[in-house]
């Protein structure tokens, strides 16, 4: 089965490197990584994931973290 079929979609969160909004964690998400999947050919893929599935999306904070 999904993900998407296996929790409640109020607590999924697609983690694309690709959205405008940084992660702020929440111990009560699941969190899918969904960046690894992206290739080259097709931009934006996990991104379009997200909002096909209607659930929520973050990027990591990855310049805030490393600087």
């Amino acid at each position: 089965q999904s993900c998407f079929d296996l929790f409640p979609k109020e607590r999924l969160v697609y983690l694309t490197p690709d959205s405008g909004h940084e992660l702020e964690y929440n111990d009560e998400d699941i969190y899918i990584i969904g960046g690894l999947v992206d290739k080259p050919a097709v931009p934006k893929a996990s991104l379009s994931v997200a909002r096909e599935k209607g659930i929520r999306y973050a990027k990591l904070p990855m310049k805030r973290i490393l600087g």
